[in-house]
Parts: C-alpha cells; structure tokens; sequence
C-alpha cells in the first residue's frame, strides 16, 4: 500500500491520501531494483568466467526484458488480491510464466556465451525448467492463498473494503 502524506494549508492537520498504484510505477520501482541486481549478476559472472563485458550485453539485455514481463505479470495478479482464490492462483501463473521465461534466457545466455553445448542445454537442464516452474508455482499459490485468506478476514473484522485504487478504506 503507497500512501503519500499531504499537510492541509487551512486547518494545519496532516492528512492521508491515496496515491494509485499504477502499472508504469509498479514496473519502474520493480525494473530499477530488477536492473541494478542483475548488472551486479552479470559483472560478476563475467568476472568470474572471464567474459568480455561486450558479450554480456545481450544476455544483460534479455533479463532486462524478462524483468519488465514478469513485473507486468506480477501487477496483473496484484489487482485481484481482494479475491483469494483468483488472486492466488493468478499469481501462480505469473510466477510460472516468469520462472520459465528467466530459466530459458538463463539457458539461452549461457549457449549464447559458449558457457553450455547447445545439445547439453537441451537434454541435461531444460527438462528441469518445467517441472521446477511448476513446483514453485504450486507453492507460491499455496502461500499467497494463505496470505491473502487471512488478510481479507482481518480486514473483513475491522470493517475495512478493498478501494478501487488498492488500498483498504474504512466502511
């Protein structure tokens, strides 16, 4: 929940105000830290393989883009968390298709870079990707189910609704 404070001119009390949530904020603030993570990754995977800084560009670039759908798919599932069931199992999807969308650029960076055979690439890592994306995907359904259960009870108790900007607001 963002909210920005704002000081009332006339009666000199501070009020809350919402602030939307919007998909372009939700995206920048997650690419930013999304970005900077992943050029410590790179730098050092470069480092330590002993990889021009020009061939990593390209595989920097793809997590970038990876970053950017799965911050897109992450904002997608956050508008039905009034709903636990939905909620839960569209961010199990987001999840699931982001795992697979990181884990194959991984695989592609790496042929790319001459790191993996491309045969190796197929046959000892990519039947992995599935079912590990599924795996996760089953327990970030189960957690954000639980989470987001208990979340609307304890707002349900206090009287509060979920807003049509995101944000919880007294009855």
């Amino acid at each position: 929940m963002n909210k920005e404070y704002t000081n009332e001119v006339n009666s000199g009390l501070k009020m809350q105000r919402w602030t939307p949530f919007t998909i372009w904020r939700w995206t920048s603030l997650f690419l930013v830290s999304y970005g900077a993570g992943h050029a410590v990754l790179v730098v050092i995977a470069g480092q330590a393989l002993k990889l021009q800084t020009r061939s990593l560009l390209i595989p920097y670039l793809l997590l970038l883009c990876c970053g950017f759908i799965g911050g897109s798919l992450i904002y997608w599932a956050r508008q039905s968390y009034e709903r636990p069931r939905t909620g839960a199992i569209k961010f199990a999807l987001a999840i699931f298709l982001f795992m697979n969308l990181y884990m194959g650029l991984l695989l592609l960076s790496a042929v790319k870079s001459d790191i993996l055979s491309g045969s190796n690439a197929l046959n000892g890592y990519a039947p992995y990707i599935l079912s590990a994306s599924v795996l996760g995907s089953l327990v970030v359904y189960v957690m954000a189910r639980r989470r987001l259960e208990a979340i609307n009870q304890s707002a349900t108790e206090n009287g509060e609704k979920r807003g049509t900007d995101g944000g919880w607001q007294r009855r």
